[in-house]
């Protein structure tokens, strides 16, 4: 394995949406782990906490998504602190509506200043994305990259229309969100992201 996924079983989305991009750059589902996903989920017959010690023993880049749900999560917390205790290296991606002075956040092992990246904010995932690549020493075809993040990160922007944690400012000059994802939302207007 060579990534790890934390994150709340709450935010499958976000994640799904992150193990759907590092698929499409080539990456292979054996060396992933992320438990919401049949394909790259824990085996079954496997202690939980067991499988995952060693996985987490492995080193590998791990990588949080942030959220509310995550940091009420103690599974997650347990990944956190395993990780941090191993000292993988770790990049973490904001799920909508989550942000740096977040209080759970801040007072985390997690370092917050370190950057994070805003999973619907292309630019941020493209670098992260790259990093990533270059992290695992796999070419990294521009082309490609760019088509995941532009493929995937219209699903998740379309995912978080209707979501009540977010608010029109979090979504401002977005260029992924069209017209049509705001149509009959009452939250949302064309003035609002003109």
């Amino acid at each position: 394995m060579k990534i790890f996924i934390s994150h709340s079983s709450l935010d499958k989305k976000v994640g799904s949406t992150f193990l759907q991009i590092l698929l499409d750059c080539g990456i292979k589902y054996s060396d992933i782990v992320f438990t919401s996903d049949p394909r790259t989920k824990i085996p079954v017959g496997e202690n939980i906490f067991d499988w995952l010690k060693n996985q987490l023993s492995e080193t590998p880049l791990v990588i949080n998504i942030l959220s509310d749900n995550y940091f009420s999560s103690i599974a997650c917390l347990n990944e956190m602190g395993a990780s941090w205790i191993v000292g993988n290296k770790v990049y973490s991606i904001m799920c909508p509506g989550f942000n740096h002075s977040n209080d759970n956040f801040r007072n985390s092992c997690l370092d917050h200043r370190n950057v994070t990246a805003d999973i619907t904010d292309k630019d941020q995932m493209l670098e992260l994305i790259n990093t990533i690549l270059n992290d695992l020493k796999i070419e990294n075809n521009p082309v490609v990259l760019n088509k995941a993040i532009e493929n995937n990160l219209v699903i998740t922007n379309k995912d978080i229309v209707n979501n009540p944690v977010i608010t029109n400012k979090d979504i401002v000059n977005n260029p992924v969100i069209t017209n049509k994802d705001i149509v009959n939302n009452p939250v949302i207007t064309n003035k609002d992201i003109v």
